[in-house]
């Protein structure tokens, strides 16, 4: 519906102008080389990267809220809200790990300005092609690792499991067996939990590969 459409839209740009103020953040200090001060200073990277994780928590925190609400007593009402709440997390948080992704691309921030929105946008644009439902369903579930398309998806469902009333012990089943365009929700969730580490590691590989042609230039 149009409805739907709309919120839709509203959440993901949202979350979008999060998305790019969090990430030129993180470039922003790997830049000004504050983070290797940070670390030079006895605080270790498991802490410097917690304090992000809080960072971005408290920034999402209030939207992440309303945003449920939303969904639940607006929109989706016979939705369970465990369902909600695992759909708007997995999201919340494969969000904050393509953001991690994205700033260890970049070392300047005039360079990252304006290719995280496109990048992110230009994701989006991939729901077109997963809503075929002749697609290769491996094809499809690989597409959910870009938050974009795995929030897409999880509206859709949500959208189909407003319309019958569940009970609550039935909900396991639905989220495994009942499937929307020939996919199904629990293992869309699994794919945007697995893509989360996939990020992470990328993230603290292009650090290392970073660091490595910086001694060099030092050397040099």
């Amino acid at each position: 519906t149009i409805l739907h459409t709309v919120f839709f839209i509203f959440i993901s740009s949202s979350f979008v102008g999060i998305l790019i103020k969090f990430t030129l953040w993180i470039i922003s200090e790997k830049e000004s080389n504050i983070n290797e001060l940070l670390i030079r200073q006895g605080i270790s990277k498991k802490s410097y990267f917690a304090s992000w994780v809080l960072s971005y928590f408290l920034i999402t925190l209030i939207p992440f809220i309303t945003i449920i609400l939303c969904i639940k007593f607006v929109y989706f009402r016979y939705v369970n809200l465990l369902v909600i709440i695992i759909c708007i997390t997995i999201f919340s948080v494969n969000m904050f790990c393509f953001g991690f992704w994205l700033s260890g691309l970049f070392s300047l921030v005039e360079n990252a300005q304006g290719v995280v929105s496109t990048l992110y946008i230009g994701t989006s644009i991939l729901w077109i092609v997963t809503n075929n439902y002749d697609m290769n369903v491996y094809l499809k579930y690989l597409f959910h690792c870009f938050p974009s398309i795995l929030l897409n998806s999880e509206f859709q469902f949500l959208y189909m499991m407003n319309n019958f009333e569940v009970e609550f012990k039935d909900w396991f089943k639905v989220l495994i067996y009942e499937k929307y365009n020939n996919i199904s929700l629990a293992y869309i969730w699994i794919i945007g939990s697995i893509s989360c580490l996939i990020y992470i590691a990328l993230f603290v590989y292009f650090q290392k590969r970073e660091k490595y042609k910086k001694k060099k230039r030092d050397k040099s």
